[in-house]
C-alpha cells in the first residue's frame, strides 16, 4: 500500500541516507496486531484468554462455539464459560447471546482497540456484525490514538464500501482525526489502488476534502503518488487543497515526479486544478529536478509532461 505519510527527500531516497517517516508509531501497531493474532491464534477483545474457561484444549471459546455450533453456545454459558471471550468469525446471533451473558461491550484490547475496531478490520468484514455490535451498546467514538473503526476500515489493503457505509450509517464520526491530523478520507486516498465509490461515499457523508494533517498534506497530496487519476479529479472539483506543502515544503507535483510510472495524465490534472508550477523545495528543487534524477524509463516522458504544463527549467537547487 502507497503511504503518503512516509514522506521522502528524494535526494535522501537517492544516497542511501536514513528516510524521514511519518505515522510509523501506528503501523508498528497494526503489524503488533497482526502478529498477534498469527501467534495466538485469534485476539480476545472482549476479555480474558481461554485459560479462563477452563476448557481441555487451547481453543478460545468462540473458536470452539464456530466449530461446534449455535447450540453449544447455551451449553457452554450454562456450564459456566466466560461470555467475554472472542473470537474472530462471530456471527450477530452469537454475539448478542454473549451480551446476553454479561459480555463487557465496553472493553478494549492490549492496544486500545474496541470490538468495533476488531470488527472493521476482520478478514471478512460484516456489515451485520457492525450493526449488532452498535444495537449492543460498542461505543462508536472509541478511538486509539485517534484512530476510529473508520480509520481501521479505510486503511485496509482492500477497503469494503459496504463496512465504510455501515460505520457512517450507525453514527462514526468521518470528521476524526487520528494524532496525526489524519481523516478517514486520507487514509482512503493513500491507497495502492483507492476505490471511487468509498471516496464518493465520504464526501457524500461529509468528509472534509480541505483538511490538512499536521505536516501540511492534503487529500491530493496523499494521492499524488498512487494511481488514482480520477480521484484527484473528484477531488479537486469538491474543492481539495492543492497548493499545500509538507515539511520539506515539496508540493503533491514533487511526490507525481518521484514516481516511476509515467503520469503526464496525473500532471495535467494536477495544472488544470491550480497547482503552481514553479514551487521549489526547502532545497531549491523543483519538480523537475525530482524527476530529472529518476534512472527510470519513463523519465523522459515525465519531464517532457512537466514542462508542457508550465514547469520552468531555471529553477537551481541550494546544494
Amino acid at each position: 500500500m502507497v503511504d503518503c505519510k512516509e514522506n521522502v527527500n528524494p535526494e535522501e531516497a537517492d544516497e542511501g541516507k536514513p528516510k524521514k517517516q511519518r505515522g510509523g508509531e501506528r503501523e508498528d501497531r497494526v503489524d503488533r496486531e497482526q502478529q498477534d493474532e498469527e501467534a495466538n491464534g485469534v485476539e480476545a477483545p472482549l476479555g480474558k484468554s481461554e485459560e479462563a474457561l477452563g476448557l481441555p484444549d487451547t481453543k478460545t471459546f468462540l473458536s470452539t462455539v464456530e466449530e461446534e455450533g449455535y447450540a453449544d453456545v447455551k451449553r457452554l454459558l450454562g456450564e459456566g464459560a466466560d461470555p467475554n471471550i472472542s473470537d474472530e468469525e462471530p456471527s450477530p446471533e452469537m454475539i448478542k447471546m454473549l451480551v446476553e451473558a454479561g459480555a463487557d461491550v465496553k472493553a478494549v484490547n492490549k492496544l486500545g482497540w474496541s470490538p468495533l475496531h476488531v470488527a472493521a478490520r476482520r478478514e471478512e468484514p460484516s456489515p451485520e456484525i457492525i450493526k449488532m455490535l452498535v444495537e449492543v451498546g460498542v461505543d462508536i467514538k472509541a478511538v486509539d490514538e485517534g484512530w476510529s473503526a473508520l480509520h481501521v476500515a479505510a486503511r485496509r489493503e482492500e477497503p469494503s464500501p459496504e463496512i465504510i457505509k455501515m460505520l457512517m450509517e450507525v453514527g462514526v464520526d468521518i470528521t476524526a482525526a487520528d494524532e496525526e491530523g489524519w481523516p478517514a478520507l486520507f487514509y482512503a486516498s493513500s491507497g495502492e489502488e483507492p476505490s471511487v465509490e468509498i471516496i464518493k461515499a465520504l464526501m457524500e457523508a461529509g468528509a472534509d476534502v480541505k483538511a490538512i494533517d499536521e505536516w501540511g498534506g492534503s487529500a491530493v497530496y496523499c494521492m499524488a503518488e498512487g494511481q488514482g487519476l480520477e480521484i484527484i479529479k473528484i477531488l479537486l472539483m469538491a474543492g481539495a487543497h492543492v497548493n499545500t506543502t509538507d515539511h520539506h515544503r515539496q508540493t503533491a507535483v514533487h511526490l507525481t515526479a518521484g514516481r516511476n510510472e509515467p503520469f503526464p495524465e496525473v500532471v495535467k490534472a494536477l495544472a488544470e486544478g491550480g497547482m503552481g508550477m514553479e514551487a521549489v523545495d526547502m532545497d531549491g528543487r523543483s519538480a523537475l529536478h525530482v524527476a530529472a534524477r529518476r534512472n527510470v524509463p519513463s523519465a523522459e516522458t515525465n519531464i517532457k509532461a512537466l514542462v508542457e504544463v508550465g514547469m520552468g527549467i531555471e529553477a537551481q537547487t541550494k546544494v
